[in-house]
């Protein structure tokens, strides 16, 4: 998946030393610092197309939550279920929004396949995963929300 073939240099300095973090790398990401400028940095970063794909949250989310519940255990998992019954019963981010932004644009950085913004917004959507920015602009369309054609971006 990732490009282990071909790390990077450093990108503050360009140099080629450096020396693993092992304590921060996860699976075949390799997290480094630069022995000249002491920059961390990812020495072997996903290619765009493999973001897009492979990397999509859509793709790693039920791997990731799970290891993030062995992780965390059992009173934070209890904390997060509060917090979780706790967003049931506040009030929308919609109305929260409105009320302190006013009507108008709003921009979801990684929207997912969720559309949380109802009029009087104007909803912009940034999304990587391709299958999760397909299903948004069809929900908006679904929704009419699509009068504009520039509501969700795919990149």
């Amino acid at each position: 998946m990732t490009n282990i073939i071909n790390p990077r240099n450093c990108p503050v300095c360009g140099s080629t030393d450096s020396e693993e973090l092992s304590v921060y790398c996860l699976k075949e990401w390799k997290i480094v610092q630069c022995l000249q400028c002491s920059m961390v940095y990812l020495k072997n970063p996903a290619s765009y197309e493999e973001l897009e794909v492979d990397y999509s949250w859509d793709s790693t989310f039920i791997e990731e939550e799970n290891r993030r519940k062995k992780k965390r255990g059992v009173f934070k998992n209890i904390a997060k279920l509060i917090r979780n019954t706790n967003y049931k019963y506040r009030k929308s981010d919609n109305d929260r929004y409105l009320k302190i932004l006013g009507p108008g644009k709003i921009l979801d950085i990684g929207c997912g396949d969720v559309v949380r913004w109802q009029p009087p917004f104007i909803p912009f959507g940034i999304e990587i995963s391709k299958t999760l920015a397909k299903s948004a602009k069809l929900k908006m369309q679904n929704a009419k929300l699509l009068s504009f054609d520039h509501c969700l971006t795919e990149y």
